[in-house]
């Protein structure tokens, strides 16, 4: 199979792959999972971890406008430790605004 993927080497374009693949992509949105973008920083020539080619979020649960990154945080971590993170900083970001 050939498709066209993000690799070393090619960050503004896609380059042609061949081989055997699994489409996790359309596996995980079945469950309510999207992909996020990769950060702009990684377009610029940035770390090849801003690609974030890994990261998928759970949305099925979120409500546009309404869900916050701090509320949804807390559900799985104490604010104690949160507020040490740097993630923390973003806990008032709105779910569809500043984060989706």
């Amino acid at each position: 199979m050939d498709i066209e993927a993000i690799t070393y080497g090619s960050r503004q374009r896609g380059k042609l792959v061949t081989g055997r693949f699994v489409d996790l992509t359309s596996l995980f949105k079945e469950e309510g999972f999207e992909r996020i973008r990769a950060r702009r920083s990684f377009f610029k020539g940035g770390t090849w971890l801003g690609a974030e080619w890994w990261h998928f979020q759970y949305e099925k649960g979120l409500e546009k406008g309404k869900s916050t990154f701090g509320n949804e945080l807390l559900k799985v971590y104490r604010e104690q430790t949160l507020s040490l993170t740097p993630v923390w900083q973003y806990r008032h970001y709105i779910f569809g605004d500043k984060w989706n």
